[in-house]
């Protein structure tokens, strides 16, 4: 049973894993959006 359990987690920590990496680059796309989005604010104020 203890096997089992070890195996799950180690299935568990791979999916979290490529979550967490997704997660960052969304969060990285999300700022760029961001800056590109302050500079044609900037561009219009100008």
């Amino acid at each position: 049973m203890t096997m089992e359990k070890y195996k799950n987690l180690q299935e568990e920590m791979k999916m979290l894993s490529a979550k967490y990496d997704q997660l960052k680059t969304e969060l990285c796309d999300l700022r760029t959006l961001n800056s590109n989005a302050e500079i044609d604010d900037i561009k219009e104020v100008i």
